[in-house]
């Protein structure tokens, strides 16, 4: 008697669980943040959260974008919220973006922020700048093993650009002086 009784309650238990509707987003939840069109349809990286970014934990996921053949000139930009001139040179890659918007050129800012800053510092600075190009948020700390592959010539320190097209490659291991070197560095290649 007390089984049937432990069963019919478990039932009805379950019976009133399961007819229960959806619970519904709160609406003061933050909205997701989408990725801008260059990171996902031209680098096919994958953001897997709300960050207005994706996070990539080895290089071996960057790498294809230094090697893209077509008529479109790729600026890639290594920089940190942390780095002092790299922050400094962001507003000539966002004229440039503007200045280059119907040509085939992409500008992709990879940030190099410590792993630990990416979901915090690296958010904030995004959002209170704010920042419209591409940012990919690389976290492989083996720099010793990707640095080489990236440009033989470089040492490590930020900001670096490498400005290419096809075959054709520049490296600048060195903050641009003004927007005007900049858009004459991504002019020669085009």
């Amino acid at each position: 008697m007390q089984r049937s009784i432990y069963l019919t309650l478990g039932l009805l238990l379950f019976l009133s669980s399961s007819c229960q509707p959806a619970p519904t987003p709160a609406s003061d939840s933050p909205a997701q943040e989408t990725t801008p069109p260059l990171v996902q349809n031209v680098l096919h990286l994958p953001v897997t959260d709300t960050l207005p970014y994706p996070i990539v934990e080895e290089f071996a996921n960057l790498a294809p974008i230094f090697n893209f053949r077509n008529d479109t000139t790729y600026v890639i930009n290594f920089w940190a919220t942390w780095c002092g001139p790299c922050v400094a040179e962001l507003p000539y890659f966002e004229r440039l973006a503007a200045a280059t918007a119907n040509q085939p050129v992409k500008i992709v800012l990879v940030s190099l922020d410590f792993r630990r800053d990416v979901r915090t510092k690296l958010l904030r600075f995004i959002r209170e700048r704010p920042l419209e190009l591409p940012v990919i948020a690389l976290t492989d700390n083996k720099t010793n093993i990707w640095i080489d592959q990236v440009d033989p010539t470089w040492g490590g320190a930020i900001p670096i650009t490498i400005i290419y097209r096809n075959d054709q490659r520049q490296f600048f291991s060195d903050q641009f002086a003004d927007y005007e070197e900049l858009a004459s560095a991504v002019q020669s290649l085009q």
